[in-house]
């Protein structure tokens, strides 16, 4: 048993052995603004054979490069040189830890890679501070700013609607005598830090716009479709109240509900007298409000009613 387990572990390390790749990466220690990054490779097979690969760059809080399969064919114990170029150090560039890769896909799977750094100033947080955007002509505008670092150097320009500018120091008030748009143009900067470019604008009239409120209700008497009593009391109220808790025409009925509403269409005053009909306004009262007092009673005396029918109906058959 032994045996075979050395036998066994022998082929696996010939195996392994006889296709051996060794790739070397040299990489730059760091990279700084304008430097363009790359990284030279070199491979060497003890076989001949057919890989598969691709190189990259990978840094966390910069451009991903797009991964390009390539296919070589190796000569047992011959080098294979190449370069690798990646993307350019510009000023949006944060500081930060990065890798060169040589990414082996076949004849099986193996990364290769060395790390480097991206030396560059980091970037701050800064803002323009304004508590609205429109003012009224002559109001006093007060201007700041807030920012992630202390004491920044600040240079600031505030151009005028009719186009005219000059030069401000943060924070400042201002009183607007111009109607028009305002921009303020703001560069921060901080040693050792990125610098900073910001714009904002705003805006001054005449004088504070009048909402005026346009009502739905006409106050013509008719509670016209759209009308209700919460945005046309005037002509809606007295209908909708005369059956409010006592009937389904009510916004709420007598069981605390929602009731449908009916549609009441009166027909011409030859034809039909308002007074004396059925479908008037206090006839309709009548037929659909409840005795919530009485109900009770009304029930007790339903029961007795439909007992005595069932009492009658059985004598009836017997006899």
């Amino acid at each position: 048993m032994k045996k075979i387990l050395i036998y066994l572990f022998l082929a696996l390390f010939l195996i392994d052995t006889s296709c051996a790749l060794m790739v070397n990466i040299d990489v730059k220690s760091f990279f700084e603004i304008n430097d363009e990054i790359y990284f030279d490779y070199t491979i060497i097979s003890s076989v001949n054979q057919e890989i598969v690969y691709v190189l990259q760059v990978n840094c966390l809080n910069a451009p991903m490069d797009l991964l390009e399969q390539k296919i070589i064919t190796l000569q047992a114990n011959e080098e294979v040189k190449g370069t690798y170029y990646s993307f350019e150090v510009d000023d949006l560039i944060e500081p930060q830890e990065c890798s060169a890769s040589f990414i082996l896909l076949e004849p099986y799977e193996q990364i290769f890679s060395e790390g480097f750094s991206i030396t560059a100033d980091p970037s701050f947080s800064f803002d323009i501070d304004l508590d609205k955007k429109v003012f009224v002509q002559n109001e006093n505008v007060y201007l700041d700013y807030v920012s992630s670092v202390e004491s920044p150097i600040i240079f600031a320009r505030l151009i005028y609607p009719d186009k005219t500018n000059e030069q401000i120091i943060l924070p400042t008030s201002i009183t607007t005598e111009q109607i028009g748009t305002y921009e303020i143009e703001v560069i921060a900067s901080k040693e050792n830090y990125k610098t900073i470019t910001q714009t904002e604008q705003f805006a001054v009239i005449e004088e504070e716009a009048e909402i005026k409120l346009v009502s739905m209700c006409n106050i013509n008497g008719i509670c016209d479709q759209g009308e209700t009593s919460q945005n046309c009391p005037q002509d809606c109220l007295e209908i909708e109240n005369s059956f409010d808790e006592e009937g389904p025409l009510g916004e709420e009925g007598p069981l605390g509900e929602e009731g449908p509403l009916v549609d009441v269409q009166l027909g011409d005053e030859d034809s039909l007298d308002k007074e004396s009909s059925f479908w008037n306004k206090d006839s309709l009262k009548s037929f659909f409000s409840f005795d919530k007092k009485n109900s009770r009673l009304y029930i007790l005396y339903g029961s007795l009613a439909f007992l005595l029918i069932i009492i009658i109906i059985y004598w009836i058959k017997k006899e």
